[in-house]
């Protein structure tokens, strides 16, 4: 189950917070029927801009009776002749602990129209052929910055993702949408380089992106859309200690605990609820054999460290709030 911290403890009072068990239940059904043919997304961009946008497809694998899909499967041959494309920027895997018998698979692609192109390649007459065999479902989303998730097996340590799918009303305006847009989500602090999540709990928060959905879905009754945040803390015990124990000092930002302010500012945005999971993702790649073994990252020096660390506090406060993380 998700983390339960006193930040949680207070969001749990809204009724659309306790509903995992349900998502759980509603995503499972929804793979029982087998998926013949993939899907182009139903609509363009809910919010475009001047350059194209980046497109995720989300696919949810349900587990055969054998048990978990090896690695050593034809569909996985075929993800890593698609990572190949300049299309495709990533693929990644991971299996959402609260979900039983599900892995996800993540493909971002540089825009919808590159995965147009794709649909008429024959590499997608085998992805679709190795997917006919599967219970799978797949959706689409809109990413806001860079890329989603960084799981490469050859640069550890693997982080701990926790996607966080935010319900609003389907019927917001305009006005409401553009203040959803501008919300810059968790804030970022400074720490120290050689300081951990135990001497400092902001060192356990890595990075976050966001995601519209695309389309809309019935959630407590009421048709919603969504906001998917991918969040990357350091593991377990550090997403703990964050939830816990961080309390905000950026400027021009509520002070106090992190997730109550998180919380807070979506609730003022419009949020009917939201669901947490948590995944520990993989990218699939084909420039590394499957029995790969990572060696330790070197040490990154100290001064490398501090400017790395400058330009991203940089980054941050030099925000101009237009909707990118």
């Amino acid at each position: 189950m998700p983390v339960i911290t006193r930040s949680a403890a207070r969001a749990s009072k809204m009724d659309a917070k306790t509903t995992i068990t349900n998502h759980t239940s509603k995503q499972q059904n929804n793979l029982q029927a087998n998926n013949s043919t993939t899907t182009k997304p139903k609509s363009k961009d809910p919010f475009p801009m001047e350059q194209p946008r980046r497109l995720v497809e989300w696919i949810s694998l349900k587990d055969p009776p054998s048990g978990v899909i090896p690695n050593g499967d034809n569909l996985f041959a075929i993800l890593q002749d698609i990572c190949k494309l300049q299309a495709c920027i990533f693929i990644a895997r991971g299996r959402p602990r609260e979900l039983s018998g599900i892995e996800w698979l993540i493909i971002e692609w540089r825009s919808s129209r590159h995965r147009e192109e794709f649909l008429t390649s024959e590499l997608f007459l085998k992805l679709n052929e190795a997917l006919s065999h599967r219970s799978w479902s797949q959706e689409f989303a809109w990413p806001r910055g860079g890329k989603i998730i960084s799981a490469n097996p050859i640069f550890p340590p693997q982080r701990l993702y926790e996607v966080l799918t935010i319900y609003f009303p389907a019927d917001l305006d305009q006005e409401a949408i553009s203040s959803i847009e501008a919300f810059r989500g968790l804030p970022y602090w400074h720490f120290e380089d050689d300081e951990g999540p135990a001497e400092n709990p902001w060192a356990a928060f890595k990075s976050q992106l966001r995601a519209w959905i695309e389309g809309t879905c019935e959630y407590q009754g009421q048709t919603a859309r969504r906001l998917a945040f991918f969040i990357a803390f350091t593991d377990e015990a550090g997403e703990r200690l964050y939830k816990e124990k961080a309390i905000n000092k950026v400027p021009g930002r509520p002070t106090g605990d992190v997730m109550v302010n998180f919380f807070n500012e979506l609730e003022d945005l419009g949020m009917i609820g939201y669901e947490s999971l948590h995944v520990k993702f993989l990218e699939v790649v084909h420039y590394a054999p499957e029995d790969y073994v990572p060696q330790p990252p070197r040490p990154i020096s100290p001064e490398t460290m501090k400017r790395l660390d400058e330009d991203r506090r940089r980054a941050y406060e030099d925000d101009d709030s237009d909707g990118s993380l």
